[in-house]
């Protein structure tokens, strides 16, 4: 026993000890974050952030009571009087502290995050010496620790990555985070007097991980990890709290609060570093005044350590030690690098789950080739400005993946360079049809191509065998395209990948591609008011959202979004109508009734739902009917019947909308149907009863009828809609006039 004290209070053994833990705790920042990306987690998806934390916290558990009963030769389990301190430190330590952590560090950068968790360092000092009474404060103690919360005050007012101040979903809980800790390490102090602190360690994660899992899985969260990978960091993060927490305790057990809580000051400095490193944000983290924070904190430590200072043998003070390690850490890394290691990780800012830049050649540059501008294949001379100018909302801010934040940029391609003549003149199954500047494409998803022939209108009279195809780069079953006059973007629905083009010298060349892009992604659209690509996962409710610096070819894949609603239905698109986004109605593994979704934007969560009858259930698309000679509403509302009154005041849609139904919710085919209805609300009744009067059937009124109508596009007041099954009849054109279809074409 006596040896055993002797060496947890060992100056020496104390501090490797101690920085040991530090650095398990400021790596804890960055795997979080990185977590998210790689198990697919939103920043306002909390339930499935109390799974993660609850997974994580489970294996922590049961690696603490195994090594732990292993090393004691007898398993380790508290005692019955033990148990309310297991709850105590499970409800502080485990559960408020990380709901308030995970919640915090989804709203703010990886760098502020590791300082501001420093403050749990101060809340520990002065809670020891005011609530808990184990010790006093003395003058050097008080001093350093107004030195080291300074620093923390200089990174909390600096704003963020992004330019953002403080909120309280970012900084404010991860304070309240470091109070909780505060507490739950206090505790640990007491409680280790009376029980072996590795057996409440042990009990307190495992406990407290399982209550953290239930409330996610009783919210609706989950987990969707992208890989191997998701799992091997999810052990790491288990090993993090069983091997700091663990030993952290045991020092607690054998040596003064503040001697070991002063310690604490280098875990922000170890966390700003690992975040440079692992999440790409040096330009945050080498900043002037993250520098003078770091001063701050390590004078904190000098000086609050002043009389609980760790010797280690021949004279050195390791405390200062450290602080100069730290600091020099900090010179040598701006020195070498100024902005860090690109290695792939995230960055949460403001409400966008964010990751930063992965490692690679210079944004915008192909080797070998030099990107052509959005005015080589622009249409009527539109580029992105003007559009977003013409649709009359403000335009979104330039993407800057230097600042802002985001997830990835996928995979380079230096293959897929040509431009190969289309040698059969068939089509199976077309199913979208758009023109994107100056350029016809054609999606001919059965035969595997995606095809592109130039000119106006004129040149849809020319014959399929006359039409280009793009690089094919072993696509499968691709759907739709999309494109902004600079970057044309192809969802490969069966690989779960995002192909990206450039025409490069007049050709089209393959520049990235995207993986794992969530389960058969169906759906593309470029919208020019917030300057951004959508491609939606057709069968888990994930939308993803990619954007590229001004004239720079480069795509980023900025967030994930999530509706929960959807993760279990089979969706096949969605129309924006400004800040809100229509979900078709699609058929659930459960075979649920099946509903009509409308969501913000900006996070998917449900403003309304509309009923769909069964016979409706698998729709493919909803258009609103505009007439030939107007454009196209850039905002508009979905009405309802509470807004079509307003007709005259100009609200959109007010001619009602194009529905196009592929199956009922059995998934039969043979209830396929185009439609027209005056409202979203009428497409509850079952065809043929007195509610559904005002439902018309269009598809053989003024196509043939017999086949599966699919997805349809607007263009110069022209409609195009895409059929499958009827042999001889797969694309259709028709104008609009007074609401009604006019001047139908068959074209292929």
């Amino acid at each position: 026993m006596r040896n055993r004290v002797k060496f947890w209070t060992n100056p020496a053994a104390v501090f490797l000890i101690a920085f040991f833990c530090c650095f398990l705790w400021g790596s804890a920042s960055p795997s979080i974050k990185i977590g998210y990306a790689l198990f697919l987690i939103g920043t306002e998806d909390l339930a499935s952030r109390f799974v993660f934390a609850g997974v994580r916290f489970m294996i922590a558990g049961g690696m603490v009571i195994a090594i732990g009963s292993m090393l004691e030769r007898r398993f380790l389990r508290p005692t019955r009087e033990s148990w309310r301190y297991v709850l105590v430190l499970m409800l502080f330590q485990t559960i408020l502290q990380y709901i308030f952590f995970y919640t915090g560090l989804a709203h703010t950068s990886g760098v502020r995050g590791s300082v501001i968790n420093a403050a749990g360092t101060f809340f520990s000092l002065f809670l020891a010496a005011f609530v808990f009474r184990f010790e006093k404060l003395t003058a050097a103690r008080v001093v350093g620790s107004i030195a080291g919360f300074l620093g923390v005050l200089l990174i909390v007012t600096a704003g963020g990555t992004g330019g953002g101040g403080i909120s309280f979903s970012g900084e404010g809980c991860m304070v309240i985070a470091a109070l909780t800790g505060a507490v739950a390490g206090c505790c640990i102090k007491l409680f280790s007097a009376r029980e072996n602190p590795v057996t409440l360690s042990g009990w307190q994660f495992l406990s407290g991980g399982m209550v953290l899992t239930l409330m996610g899985l009783a919210l609706g969260g989950r987990l969707q990890p992208t890989g191997g990978r998701a799992w091997l960091l999810l052990l790491y993060m288990g090993f993090i709290s069983a091997g700091a927490y663990t030993l952290w305790g045991i020092l607690l057990k054998y040596n003064e609060v503040s001697r070991i809580t002063i310690l604490g000051f280098m875990n922000p400095v170890l966390g700003v570093l690992l975040s440079a490193l692992f999440l790409g944000e040096g330009r945050e983290a080498f900043s002037v005044r993250v520098f003078a924070a770091l001063v701050l904190v390590s004078a904190g430590i000098i000086l609050s350590g002043k009389k609980a200072a760790v010797q280690i043998r021949g004279g050195g003070n390791a405390v200062l030690t450290a602080a100069l390690f730290s600091v020099g850490g900090v010179l040598l890394s701006m020195t070498l690098g100024g902005c860090g290691s690109e290695r792939a990780g995230i960055a949460a800012t403001g409400d966008t789950l964010s990751v930063s830049r992965i490692a690679g050649e210079e944004p915008g540059t192909v080797p070998g080739t030099t990107a052509v501008g959005a005015a080589e294949w622009s249409s009527e001379g539109l580029t992105k400005d003007s559009l977003t100018e013409e649709s009359g909302q403000a335009a979104a801010a330039p993407f800057d993946p230097e600042q802002d934040a985001w997830i990835s940029k996928g995979e380079s391609w230096q293959g897929g360079v040509g431009d190969t003549a289309n040698k059969d003149g068939t089509l199976s199954v077309p199913t979208i049809l758009k023109r994107i500047g100056d350029t016809w494409f054609l999606v001919d998803c059965y035969h595997d191509r995606i095809l592109y022939h130039a000119g106006d209108e004129e040149a849809l009279t020319d014959a399929i065998s006359d039409w280009s195809v793009l690089p094919r780069n072993g696509v499968s079953r691709p759907h739709t395209v999309a494109g902004d006059g600079l970057v044309l973007l192809a969802d490969d629905t069966e690989n779960n990948r995002v192909l990206v083009y450039t025409k490069v010298g007049g050709v089209f060349t393959t520049t990235q591609v995207f993986r794992n892009i969530g389960r058969r992604p169906h759906f593309s659209v470029y919208d020019p008011d917030t300057d951004t690509f959508y491609v939606w996962s057709s069968e888990n409710g994930e939308l993803y959202c990619f954007r590229h610096p001004k004239d720079d070819p480069t795509l980023y894949l900025t967030e994930v979004r999530t509706c929960p609603a959807l993760s279990n239905t089979y969706v096949r698109s969605f129309t924006i109508f400004g800040d809100r986004i229509l979900f078709v109605s699609g058929t659930s593994a459960d075979g649920g009734q099946a509903r009509i979704l409308l969501c913000r934007l900006s996070d998917l969560s449900v403003q309304e739902a509309y009923p769909v009858c069964d016979a409706y259930a698998g729709m493919v698309q909803i258009l609103p009917v505009i007439d030939s000679d107007e454009e196209l509403p850039a905002e508009g509302e979905p009405h309802t019947q509470e807004v079509f009154g307003k007709i005259e005041e100009g609200t959109a849609c007010r001619n009602g909308y194009f529905v196009t139904v592929s199956t009922d919710l059995t998934g039969d085919q043979s209830a396929a149907v185009m439609l027209w209805t005056p409202f979203l609300e009428s497409l509850a009744a079952e065809p043929g009863t007195a509610l559904s009067a005002g439902v018309r059937d269009i598809y053989s009124t003024y196509f043939i009828g017999g086949g599966t109508p699919y997805y349809m596009t607007r263009t110069d007041g022209r409609y195009y809609l895409m059929e499958h099954r009827l042999p001889g009849h797969a694309v259709w054109s028709f104008a609009v006039a007074d609401g009604r279809i006019t001047d139908v074409q068959d074209l292929y």
